[in-house]
């Protein structure tokens, strides 16, 4: 005889009040959350080489929980084939905008979220070769995308997910694209806009290489970059010394000129000694000049140290918001990043205008 079904997952899911993982049968729960599912397939015993919870970076994976919750991702997908566990966990991760990642000798994931934090400050003082190469190509109006749809018993079904300005009366360019393991025609929607929004606000992939700075980067996390090149900025380099008065600092002398117009204000980001950022306000002295005064002086406790990375430019574009798309091992310590616009305006692409 035949069974017909569908199929639910019960396994171990997030607990966000105690922060913890359910660790016995009893915490089990059916569920279709992207984390959870990621976690069961590493630590089931369908696995032949199970990870315990001490191979896995439980923590990040529970914000990562939290975060599908919140948008309501789901993975639901019917698998009639053989892959591996890496491959699997990829397709989990990819139907909440992530990817599965090894962080400290941890199984982890990194998500597109939103919320990255800043890790890293990088110019031509603490790089080289940097390199940038724009995609062009011939925008659809509109991706079809088919998929099995939940609200009709898992049958095939196709979405067609409009750019701007193009609806069915005037759109003639398609393109298809798929999302296995989505099946909620709102998730479609969702992931057609933001795949929409990213080829019109990401074309841009920047390079440049880096020491052994780049080891604090990994894949996802936000960089902010000053470069001449691609004009971010104006000016860099490092804090040569501080003029201090009363415990307060009110100038900083860098170890290169700058230069300052009239009419113009203008801001110093500075990186601290712990990796945090910290962007002060700066008078306006027209011309080239290496001692830049400050606006408000600031403590000498929570200001910048001799030796501190500096960034100098226009006020809110000394430098630019940019996330790691990858990295690439070189010899001698060093590495190539891949990075592309943070472009936050793809997370809402999903609710109104690009």
């Amino acid at each position: 005889s035949n069974i017909n079904g569908v199929i639910s997952s019960y396994c171990p899911v997030w607990d966000d009040v105690a922060e913890e993982w359910g660790s016995d049968e009893a915490d089990y729960e059916i569920t279709n959350n992207p984390a959870a599912l990621i976690r069961w397939v590493l630590t089931c015993n369908a696995n032949a080489r199970a990870r315990t919870a001490a191979q896995i970076d439980d923590d990040t994976l529970g914000e990562f929980y939290e975060f599908c919750e919140t948008n309501g991702y789901a993975f639901n997908m019917y698998r009639d084939f053989t892959a591996s566990v890496f491959e699997t966990c990829q397709d989990i991760a990819a139907t909440a905008r992530a990817a599965v990642t090894v962080k400290d000798g941890l199984w982890s994931v990194v998500a597109d979220t939103g919320e990255q934090t800043l890790v890293q400050h990088i110019t031509p003082r603490n790089s080289w070769g940097f390199s940038a190469e724009k995609r062009l190509y011939n925008r659809p109006h509109a991706f079809r995308i088919r998929f099995r749809n939940e609200d009709n018993d898992y049958n095939d079904d196709e979405r067609i997910v409009y750019d701007d300005g193009y609806n069915s009366s005037n759109a003639t360019l398609f393109e298809s694209i798929e999302f296995p393991g989505i099946t909620n025609p709102a998730l479609i929607w969702k992931f057609g806009r933001f795949h929409i929004a990213q080829a019109r606000l990401r074309p841009e992939m920047y390079t440049l290489y880096q020491d052994f700075e780049h080891l604090v980067c990994r894949r996802g996390d936000k960089v902010r970059v000053s470069h001449d090149i691609p004009l971010w900025g104006s000016g860099w380099g490092r804090v040569k010394s501080l003029v201090t008065d009363g415990g307060n600092i009110t100038h900083v002398v860098l170890d290169e000129l700058v230069t300052m117009e009239a009419g113009k204000t203008y801001a110093c980001r500075f990186r601290l000694v712990d990796g945090s950022t910290l962007v002060l306000s700066v008078v306006t002295s027209v011309g080239s000049t290496a001692t830049l005064e400050l606006q408000t002086p600031v403590a000498e406790a929570s200001g910048p140290e001799e030796g501190d990375l500096a960034m100098f430019g226009e006020a809110d574009s000394e430098t630019v918001e940019l996330l790691v798309h990858s990295i690439q091992r070189a010899g001698d310590f060093t590495a190539q990043l891949f990075l592309v616009d943070v472009a936050t305006d793809v997370y809402s692409a999903d609710t109104g205008v690009i």
